[in-house]
């Protein structure tokens, strides 16, 4: 399905001359955005001819050489066209010129195969505390989606770019800001001292695990490429959780779904994981509680995040004392390429003592031996953490290989029998 024809040269330069503000002509050029536009549509011709295997997570180096030319020219494109649009116009009119003039927002028919760069999407929406303009531009690639964004403000009655951000050249498709996409802004004392959120999943032809990035980005004064004062990656489900990102104040805080630590899979359920950090006003990024939505999640989540992220998880007394465990966990499938721990989570207790629980995992070696079938297992090794309830999620307080003998509870997580089917 190749993308829609190109728009004729005049139709672009009687919309800009005709459609848009006079106050709005400041730098509005109406030769660049016929030239930006029609170089955009020339590349996606080029790429819709572009032979792909099916499921092919590789991008080829002409592939990502005309990819970096689409994504260079479609913001060429969005500039110009922003360029000539008034800062009293509403976002839903910046989309629908912006969406006219790249031939975007097309409707899709269902389970329809887009070739690589068509498809183009664009959203417009506006902030007011710093007044900006937000706009993503999303096109399609092979089994999935690569997305970015540009910031304007105003001045002088017209929209300037202030910052763009898109994914580098990609050998592959996890390279590309697809999957999810989402922004928040972080106010500043001033409108030049905001801080731009962005999250987003990496896209892959075979499984639904993934993984995705946060960057957190600020302005700078004299350039439009903006300055990366932070990024973490880290590994999610692509299940039917939709990841959220919001904000408020100095916190921002993405919701997305991960396996549950067991390697029980016939009874694994997906947890929820919460990445919540506040930022400083020296730009300093700190992860916050909560991390999770109950005791065992938490656990979870403490034993694969950085030891520098769980350490302030941890009753600060004992945090040395529970280093190790952490360190096993660190090493769990690092060490060789003949073996690996598999951890299991276990029963959640609560304790005699007020808000605190017993959460109980095993930990087990797996090795493969040269000449034998399977792997062989050790005796799993059981730990038994201790968490408390605190005001906005959870902190470790101990853990050790014996159970505390003032945590007796049933499971409080125990799934449910299965019950047979009738054979009335």
């Amino acid at each position: 399905m190749p993308p829609s024809r190109r728009p004729s040269t005049l139709w672009i330069v009687l919309f800009a001359t005709t459609c848009l503000p006079a106050a709005a002509q400041t730098n509005c050029s109406t030769s660049a955005i016929a030239a930006a536009s029609a170089k955009v549509t020339d590349i996606q011709h080029r790429l819709a001819s572009t032979k792909l295997e099916d499921m092919e997570n590789d991008v080829s180096p002409s592939l990502q050489q005309d990819t970096t030319l689409l994504k260079s020219n479609l913001a060429t494109a969005v500039q110009a066209i922003v360029a000539c649009q008034s800062t009293d116009a509403q976002p839903s009119a910046l989309q629908s010129a912006l969406a006219q003039a790249l031939n975007a927002n097309a409707p899709e028919p269902p389970n329809a195969l887009f070739p690589w760069g068509s498809n183009l999407r664009i959203t417009v929406d506006q902030t007011t505390a710093p007044q900006v303009l937000r706009v993503q531009v999303t096109y399609a690639i092979e089994c999935g989606d690569d997305t970015m964004v540009l910031l304007f403000a105003p001045e002088h009655g017209h929209w300037t770019e202030r910052l763009l951000w898109q994914s580098p050249a990609y050998k592959d498709d996890s390279g590309a800001f697809g999957d999810f996409f989402l922004t928040t802004i972080l106010p500043g004392k001033t409108p030049d001292d905001l801080r731009l959120v962005v999250a987003h999943g990496k896209p892959w032809c075979t499984s639904r695990f993934s993984g995705f990035g946060i960057d957190v980005l600020t302005l700078k004064d004299d350039s439009t490429s903006p300055e990366l004062i932070w990024h973490t990656d880290s590994g999610y489900s692509r299940s039917d959780f939709t990841p959220t990102l919001k904000s408020s104040g100095d916190t921002f805080e993405l919701r997305v779904h991960a396996d549950e630590m067991s390697f029980d899979i016939e009874n694994s359920f997906e947890r929820t994981v919460i990445y919540r950090y506040r930022v400083s006003d020296t730009n300093d990024v700190t992860r916050i509680q909560p991390i999770a939505t109950n005791g065992r999640g938490f656990v979870e989540e403490w034993l694969s995040m950085p030891w520098s992220e769980a350490k302030d998880q941890t009753v600060p007394a004992n945090a040395e004392k529970v280093r190790p465990i952490h360190q096993l966990y660190e090493s769990s499938y690092t060490k060789s390429t003949n073996s690996y721990i598999a951890w299991t989570s276990g029963p959640v207790q609560s304790c005699s003592a007020p808000r605190r629980f017993q959460v109980a995992f095993t930990a087990q070696l797996n090795k493969s031996v040269p000449g034998r079938p399977g792997v062989e297992k050790d005796e799993p090794v059981p730990y038994f953490f201790q968490i408390k309830q605190i005001a906005n999620g959870y902190e470790l307080e101990s853990a050790s290989e014996s159970p505390d003998p003032t945590c007796t509870s049933p499971d409080l997580m125990a799934k449910p029998a299965i019950k047979p089917a009738s054979t009335h």
